[in-house]
C-alpha cells in the first residue's frame, strides 16, 4: 500500500461511526436501486420487444391473407391502398413494400424508391419461411420482415415494424421506476438516519463521559437509553466513575490530612527550632562572652572568635529552616509580600534574578490560610527545583486575577527538558511535581506544567476566585 492510498484509507476509516453507519446504508440503498433498474429495464425491453415482434408476426401474416387474391389478379392499386391503410392504423410500422420474385418493389408506401440496401436488407427463407433482420436507421432500430407470398412465387411482403415505441414504454417505466426507488430511497435514508441515531447516540455520550473522566470530573454520569449492550456498558461505566470518584474522595481527603499533619509537624519543629534550639545556642553565646571577659590564656582568644562564629552561623541556618518550614508573617503580611521575601533570599543565596509580578487584586484581598500555605509550598518546591535543575538565570513569579479565577504561575529561562522523557527514564512521575499537583486538586484547582528542551519551564496554577 502506497502512502498516498494509507492517507486515503485512513481519512475513509477516521470518520465518525454515524458517518460509516449512514455511509454504508446510503450505498447499500444505492447499489440495490440502481440493481434493481438495470434488472428491470432489461426485463421490460425483452417482454415490450417479444411483444412487439409477436405483433409484427401476426400483422404480417394478416397482410398476407388480406392481399394474395388481389395480388393474384395483379391488382396493385388495391394492393396498395390496404398496405396504406395498414400504415395509417399502426404508426409502429415505419414501411411497407411487396417485391417481386426478380426484386423488383411492386408497391412502396414510403412514397419515394427504396434503396437497395434496403432492398436486400432481408430476404425470406429459401424455404418458405418468415424471416427478421434488426435494421438501425436514424430515427430508430427496424425489425424488418420478409414473408413469402405462396412460397415466393408470388414475391416478398417486407414490413418494418419500429422499435422505438420499445424503448419509450422502457424509458417511461424506467423513470417511474427511478421515481420510485427515490422515495423508497428518502425512507430508507431516513430508516437509516434513525437507526444509527438510536445506535450511535448512546456511544457518543458515552465518549463525552469518557473524556470528562479524562480531564479528572469522576462526577459526571452517562445516561443510558436503553437497556441493551450498551446501555449495560453505560451503566457500568458510571458505577466505574462513581468507584473512582469515592476513591478519588477519600484519597483527597487522606492526602489533605497527611498535609495538614505535616504543616503541624513543621510548625511544631519551627517553634521548636525557635524557642528551644535557637535559644540554647544564644545561650552558648552569652556564655562565650562571659567566658571572653574572664583572664584566658592570649593563645585561647582565637578560638573563642571561632566558636562565636560558628554559633552565629547556626543560629541564622537555624533561623532560615525556621521560617522555611513555617513562615511566621506569613500570616500577618500575607502570600504575596512572603513570596517576594523568598524570591529575594534566593537572589541572594543563589545568585538568580527573581521577578515578582502581583496585581493589585492579591494586595488588596487575602486568600484562605490553608490555600496561601498550599501556594507557598508549591512556590517554594518550584524554586527548589528549578535550583536544583534549571540551571536558569531569571525567574518570573506572577500573580494574576482572570475571570472567575486566580491564577498563580512560576517561570524559568532555563534549560527546560521533555516532560514525557523524564518520566520515562526515571520510570516514574517525579515527585516534586507531583506533590504540587497534589497540594493544586486538594485546594481545587488545577496544576499545569510546560516545558521544552532549551526553552525554560513554567508550572501553573489556577484556583477558583472564591479560594
Amino acid at each position: 500500500m502506497t502512502l498516498d492510498h494509507a492517507g486515503i484509507f485512513g481519512k475513509i476509516t477516521g470518520v465518525s461511526l454515524f458517518v460509516k453507519v449512514m455511509g454504508i446504508a446510503l450505498l447499500l440503498i444505492a447499489l440495490f436501486g440502481m440493481g434493481t433498474i438495470i434488472e428491470t429495464r432489461t426485463l421490460m425491453r425483452d417482454s415490450v420487444k417479444k411483444e412487439t415482434d409477436e405483433k409484427g408476426r401476426l400483422l404480417a401474416k394478416y397482410i398476407e391473407s388480406s392481399i394474395i387474391d388481389r395480388l393474384i389478379t395483379g391488382d396493385l392499386v388495391g394492393v396498395s391502398g390496404s398496405l396504406k391503410e395498414v400504415a395509417e392504423i399502426y404508426p409502429d410500422v415505419a414501411y411497407i413494400f411487396i417485391l417481386s420474385p426478380q426484386k423488383r418493389v411492386l408497391v412502396n408506401t414510403l412514397g419515394f424508391a427504396l434503396s437497395q440496401d434496403l432492398i436486400g436488407a432481408n430476404a425470406a427463407d429459401e424455404g418458405g419461411s418468415l424471416a427478421e433482420e434488426l435494421l438501425e436507421t436514424e430515427e430508430a432500430i427496424i425489425n424488418d420482415i420478409a414473408v413469402p407470398l405462396m412460397g415466393g412465387r408470388l414475391g416478398t411482403l417486407r414490413i418494418g415494424i419500429s422499435q422505438g415505441h420499445v424503448e419509450h414504454v422502457v424509458n417511461t417505466m424506467t423513470v417511474r421506476l427511478l421515481l420510485s426507488v427515490l422515495l423508497v430511497g428518502l425512507i430508507g435514508a431516513g430508516t437509516s438516519y434513525l437507526l444509527a441515531f438510536i445506535l450511535i447516540r448512546p456511544i457518543a455520550d458515552l465518549m463525552k463521559g469518557v473524556a470528562r473522566v479524562e480531564t479528572g470530573d469522576l462526577t459526571i454520569r452517562v445516561r443510558p437509553w436503553f437497556d441493551d449492550e450498551i446501555g449495560r456498558l453505560t451503566a457500568a461505566f458510571n458505577n466505574m466513575a462513581g468507584g473512582l470518584g469515592r476513591e478519588k474522595i477519600f484519597r483527597t481527603e487522606l492526602v489533605r490530612k497527611l498535609l495538614t499533619s505535616q504543616e503541624e509537624e513543621r510548625q511544631r519543629i519551627s517553634r521548636e527550632l525557635h524557642d528551644q534550639t535557637s535559644q540554647s545556642l544564644t545561650s552558648l553565646k552569652i556564655g562565650l562572652k562571659v567566658l571572653e571577659a574572664q583572664v584566658l590564656p592570649r593563645e585561647a582568644l582565637p578560638k573563642l572568635e571561632e566558636f562565636r562564629a560558628l554559633l552565629n552561623r547556626s543560629l541564622d541556618e537555624i533561623h532560615r529552616l525556621a521560617v522555611e518550614l513555617r513562615p511566621p508573617a506569613l500570616g500577618d503580611l500575607g502570600l504575596p509580600s512572603i513570596v517576594e521575601e523568598l524570591g529575594a533570599d534566593f537572589e541572594k543565596v543563589f545568585g538568580l534574578e527573581v521577578k515578582c509580578s502581583i496585581e493589585r487584586y492579591f494586595r488588596e484581598n487575602r486568600l484562605k490560610p490553608e490555600a496561601e500555605i498550599g501556594l507557598y509550598r508549591i512556590i517554594q518546591e518550584a524554586f527548589s527545583n528549578i535550583e536544583k535543575h534549571a540551571g536558569a538565570g531569571v525567574v518570573l513569579v506572577s500573580f494574576r486575577k482572570t475571570a472567575g479565577e486566580i491564577v498563580i504561575s512560576v517561570k524559568d529561562n532555563g534549560r527546560g527538558f521533555d516532560p514525557g522523557l523524564a518520566s520515562l527514564k526515571t520510570g516514574r512521575k517525579p515527585l516534586g511535581l507531583f506533590g504540587m499537583k497534589e497540594r493544586a486538586e486538594i485546594l481545587g484547582g488545577k496544576f499545569n506544567m510546560s516545558s521544552k528542551p532549551g526553552q525554560g519551564t513554567e508550572i501553573t496554577v489556577s484556583l477558583p476566585e472564591n479560594i
